[in-house]
């Protein structure tokens, strides 16, 4: 999917002979696919939350129902740090052997933003106020978080969802997540989509930076994380502490 994705800036490259930044995820991150194939990636990694195996049980015994329970969270936060970190590697390493490292967004990145030269490749005109706005590594790092963040929702999602009910609402949960974006996009009023729909939230310019639009701020999308990982984590740890652990049936 990446190589498919990324094959039109590889060919412009190659037609212009111009080397591409590794600063190219912020922009690509303005496709509604591109938002759906990550979420389904932290659905897939997450779908067998709670993580029990045949050792679970003594596991639980040795250390505590707590500090398991714990353990299961931070697997979730690290997995997620480690799967947005893997996918800003693997995305660029689709431009070798064109890949060049600067501090600037380049001159592929700003002719395919500010041109519609794209569309003779596949390519739809980037997002050109996400470069007039942002720093590239600013942008990066604030598209890498957001994706990190969301991650972390949909595993602790899949974690409550299987651990109250069956295991297949976590992963029915997982897909309507997974296709949000679109949801948004194509089915909601005006923009209100937006602020329901956590995967978009990796594509910068749907933010109300300047408090002028309809479109979600970035303090609402903040207390969104806060609040829903509080919720989650909470109800997560109770599940565990306080149920039962089937171990059997997950094995």
């Amino acid at each position: 999917f990446w190589f498919q994705t990324y094959a039109g800036i590889r060919g412009f490259s190659q037609y212009t002979g111009v080397n591409v930044t590794c600063w190219g995820l912020p922009l690509m991150a303005d496709l509604p696919v591109v938002q759906a194939v990550i979420a389904f990636g932290a659905v897939f990694i997450f779908c067998d939350a709670p993580f029990l195996d045949r050792n679970s049980y003594y596991m639980v015994i040795r250390t505590g129902r707590r500090k398991w329970a714990g353990g299961q969270i931070l697997y979730i936060w690290g997995t997620g740090l480690l799967y947005a970190v893997l996918l800003f590697i693997l995305m660029n390493t689709m431009f070798f052997p064109r890949l060049s490292l600067s501090d600037e967004w380049g001159a592929v990145f700003n002719t395919l933003a500010q041109t519609n030269m794209g569309a003779s490749f596949g390519l739809a005109q980037f997002e050109y106020t996400i470069i007039l706005r942002f720093d590239p590594i600013v942008a990066t790092c604030l598209v890498l978080l957001a994706i990190w963040l969301n991650t972390v929702i949909i595993g602790l999602t899949q974690l409550v969802l299987n651990g109250y009910f069956p295991r297949g609402i976590g992963i029915a949960a997982g897909g309507v997540i997974m296709f949000s974006p679109y949801l948004a996009q194509k089915l909601s009023v005006g923009h209100i989509g937006y602020y329901f729909s956590f995967p978009s939230w990796i594509n910068l310019s749907i933010y109300d930076w300047d408090g002028i639009t309809q479109l979600p701020s970035p303090l609402y999308i903040a207390a969104f994380w806060v609040i829903a990982m509080i919720l989650l984590t909470v109800l997560a740890c109770r599940r565990t502490v306080k149920g039962d652990l089937d171990v059997i049936s997950q094995v």
